[in-house]
């Protein structure tokens, strides 16, 4: 009878779970049972709540603050293991305890798991550490104060931030002291910003009459003495009632601002933390920014007073004379340059006075449209006095060129240099383009400089410079046309991370690499993507920060592997990664047959390089 009792009962208790909706798991329950006893692990439980959603958020909300207590005396803030929720949830196995009307869940990991993740972090702190080192000793001041400052961030989101220590490599202490790592980055921060100094110009009114109440100001940026600091980023406010702070940036130590006419003091305020980049390329440090919530260097370091009274008093500057130019490519013009230094003087003027119709004559039919196109890229003004220099190359006169500075609605400012082509036997001026940065010229004009054998020429160099700078430029004058004009029809882009062996067009196949995934568009389909981007930004900048070029063979020397580092920013959105470009330039019209773009976290021994393709030796007739 005891017996019969005890099943009804169980019949209706599981009667009751199934009315009720529960599902129990007991081969779950057991297993959390035994990791609870378990100490190499650590466990998160959600209690019973009303969605399985929310039990998982629970039980890795428990997870998080179990691993938490184990680390915080070595922790130098309270965010503790914030930052590894998404690997936690991730690498965690999950099990359920209870679901229906009530769920209960639970999350565990093995602590060696989370070792080799917490050693990872810690050896990427480093990593950022060293590369700012580097990046100092070569006056790259953006470059150097960006992983200084992520260092720092990271090294505070560590859970054994703490107990970081650095030694130092000072030539002078052969004891080699070993300091706190924080206190480190911070000392080679600071002294970043000491060695920087911004002298401005005396303030002259602009020539558009809708902005009578303003002042242009030019501001010149030195590091250490040099005067070509390829960029370095800051915010400014006039101080003026209802301004607000500002963004812009020196390219080549040059930039501009406009401040009211009534400005007493300019503030000049050097970017360390890099916040919007950060947001795009390294989520832990963003995280990390918007805990602290304010900056851990002494803002006296990095903020410049400039006294705008005093400046206005000023004697006019006399003109400056010719910047040195490094690479004696600059120096090859052989004719009288007295001819397109007066041109360029006609269309310095038109630009000045808004009146370009005054330049018209100096232009080919085309190269007005272009010059106009280009002109039109923003609001324009020219940053300061030009300092030209000219190449003679082949059938062109190249002239390197106007700075000037192009303003858009969401007072967003770019500073760019305008270059100028010339047709020797017409004396007009041909097209024009948007010059490419300091570092990435550099690395061009010195390919092959230092290896005598080297395949690597002159015409070789322009004939590479000039294609990146007309690339460059008709993306950022939403110039689909020329893309279109040279993008090989059967052309391979590639918009994803790694890449799959597949036949490719164009006579080019891969060679032996590794397996990869491949996420890839035809032409067609990548130029309607590209005309439905262009519709919809207002503008768009892209600045090859670096470059590195390839020749595939000695047979075939103007067929180019082009590796660059592109910054590429728009109203709408804006990253940084790297881009691979297989082009052919041994004809007058590039072709382009591969083009791959991967994101800036992809690691150097998986970046697409021409290596990676045969390319077949040219044909004889």
């Amino acid at each position: 009878m005891r017996k019969t009792i005890f099943v009804v009962l169980c019949l209706i208790f599981c009667a009751c779970n199934t009315i009720f909706g529960q599902t129990e798991f007991p081969k779950d329950k057991k297993k959390y049972e035994e990791i609870k006893k378990d100490t190499s692990y650590y466990y998160g439980y959600s209690g019973k709540v009303s969605s399985m959603d929310t039990a998982y958020v629970h039980a890795l909300n428990d997870l998080v603050g179990n691993i938490d207590k184990h680390y915080k005396k070595h922790a130098l803030c309270k965010i503790g293991f914030e930052p590894y929720k998404d690997f936690l949830y991730d690498q965690s196995t999950k099990l359920k305890l209870l679901k229906g009307k009530k769920n209960e869940v639970a999350l565990y990991i093995k602590k060696d798991v989370l070792r080799q993740e917490i050693q990872k972090r810690r050896d990427k702190v480093f990593k950022l550490v060293e590369e700012g080192n580097k990046a100092e000793s070569e006056c790259k001041v953006k470059k150097a104060l960006k992983n200084y400052y992520w260092a720092l961030m990271l090294c505070y989101s560590h859970p054994n931030g703490k107990n970081f220590t650095y030694v130092e490599n000072d030539p002078y202490d052969l004891k080699r002291k070993e300091v706190d790592l924080k206190d480190y980055i911070k000392d080679r921060i600071e002294e970043v910003l000491e060695n920087i100094t911004i002298i401005a110009s005396k303030p002259v009114k602009p020539t558009d009459i809708n902005e009578k109440d303003k002042l242009n100001v030019e501001l010149k940026l030195r590091y250490g003495g040099k005067h070509d600091i390829e960029m370095i980023d800051y915010f400014y406010n006039d101080n003026t009632f209802g301004s607000q702070k500002e963004y812009n940036y020196f390219q080549n130590s040059k930039s501009a601002v406009t401040i009211s006419k009534d400005t007493k003091i300019l503030n000049v305020l050097i970017d360390i933390e890099f916040e919007d980049e950060a947001m795009m390329q390294e989520e832990e440090v963003y995280m990390v920014m918007k805990y602290l919530n304010k900056p851990l260097v002494d803002l006296t370091k990095r903020n410049f007073v400039i006294d705008i009274e005093v400046l206005k008093n000023m004697p006019e500057e006399p003109a400056s004379a010719e910047m040195p130019v490094e690479t004696p490519i600059f120096n090859k013009l052989n004719a009288n340059n007295d001819y397109y230094v007066n041109v360029m003087e006609i269309v310095e003027r038109a630009i000045n006075a808004r009146k370009l119709e005054i330049a018209k004559n100096c232009f080919s039919e085309e190269g007005y449209k272009s010059f106009i196109k280009l002109i039109s890229y923003g609001k324009y003004f020219i940053i300061e006095k030009p300092r030209y220099t000219f190449i003679d190359y082949k059938d062109e006169i190249l002239c390197r060129s106007i700075p000037m500075q192009f303003s858009f609605s969401n007072k967003v400012r770019f500073a760019r240099d305008v270059v100028f082509r010339f047709n020797k036997q017409t004396g007009k001026i041909t097209s024009v383009a948007f010059r490419l940065s300091g570092e990435a010229e550099k690395n061009i004009l010195n390919k092959g400089a230092s290896n005598p054998g080297s395949v690597w020429n002159d015409d070789m160099r322009l004939v590479v410079m000039n294609f990146l700078e007309d690339y460059q430029t008709a993306y950022a004058l939403k110039d689909s046309d020329y893309l279109n004009k040279i993008f090989s029809d059967s052309a391979l882009i590639i918009v994803g991370r790694k890449l799959q062996t597949i036949d490719l067009p164009d006579r080019v196949n891969f060679n032996d690499v590794p397996q990869y995934k491949l996420i890839q568009k035809s032409k067609a389909e990548y130029m309607e993507s590209l005309k439905n981007t262009f519709k919809s930004r207002e503008y768009i900048n892209i600045d090859f920060v670096e470059s590195d070029c390839m020749t595939a063979s000695k047979d075939r020397p103007y067929v180019f592997g082009i590796n660059v580092k592109q910054a590429y920013y728009s109203d709408t959105y804006s990253d940084v990664g790297y881009l691979f470009l297989l082009v052919d330039l041994e004809n007058n019209d590039p072709i382009i047959h591969v083009r791959a773009w991967q994101p800036f976290q992809t690691q150097t021994d998986d970046l697409v390089t021409i290596y990676w393709f045969k390319i077949p030796p040219k044909k004889t007739n």
